[in-house]
């Protein structure tokens, strides 16, 4: 507990560990009963995450916007009390965006698909700032790697920013072409949709980077 005090041991593993945990948890749970409105079950290969909170179509919706809930408010906890531990300039910055991103990721919940317009800028916001926030921790921990954090988190960090650069390539196009409607569910689904599979790819890479970062903390502390 040298390194952050009493808080070391409990914020990797609440916020870092068992917050993503619920995320997963409240999706898988919700996209086992998921029944779209031509009675299609549920695929990350053609369906967007936030499908599963889309209230009068997802049959758990209050489940899924409940996990994001959580995971978001587990996000800003985790990047406000990493950049404590971290220390430096870069720190201050990276926790600070980290925190607005998890807020942003728990609107998510309260600004469900069915509204798309507050639902678009909450859930663009959440990819882009906490894309933006691991970035910038991945670099502090590959310029100054400790017994916490170093080329694991770093490298999954470049995957996750990876990740995301091609998701977000890949959607300004579309909306280029199709406007906010690119963001909708589609009316004609296809069986594998290039941009919820990246999408989908872009959340579990921040997972992934999270629990690494969570874990390699929560070692070192006990």
């Amino acid at each position: 507990m040298s390194r952050g005090g009493s808080l070391v041991p409990l914020v990797p593993l609440v916020a870092g560990i068992a917050g993503p945990a619920v995320v997963g948890g409240c999706a898988a749970v919700t996209a086992v009963a998921y029944r779209g409105t031509a009675g299609q079950p549920y695929s990350p290969l053609s369906h967007w995450i936030s499908e599963l909170g889309e209230e009068g179509v997802s049959n758990l919706a209050a489940v899924f916007n409940g996990g994001a809930l959580v995971g978001g408010a587990c996000l800003s906890a985790l990047m406000v009390s990493l950049a404590r531990a971290r220390g430096g300039r870069l720190a201050r910055v990276y926790g600070r965006i980290g925190a607005v991103a998890g807020i942003a990721g728990s609107l998510v919940g309260l600004f469900p698909m069915n509204r798309i317009l507050p639902h678009a800028i909450v859930s663009t916001s959440f990819f882009n700032l906490t894309a933006l926030a691991i970035a910038l921790a991945s670099i502090d921990f590959a310029a100054r790697p400790d017994g916490r954090f170093g080329a694991v988190q770093a490298g999954l960090g470049a995957v996750s920013s990876a990740a995301f650069l091609v998701f977000g390539v890949v959607a300004l196009e579309a909306i280029r072409e199709q406007g906010l409607a690119a963001l909708e569910p589609p009316i004609v689904r296809e069986e594998i949709s290039l941009l919820t599979t990246l999408e989908w790819a872009a959340l579990l890479s921040i997972m992934a980077w999270v629990v690494a970062t969570a874990a390699g903390w929560a070692r070192d502390a006990s």
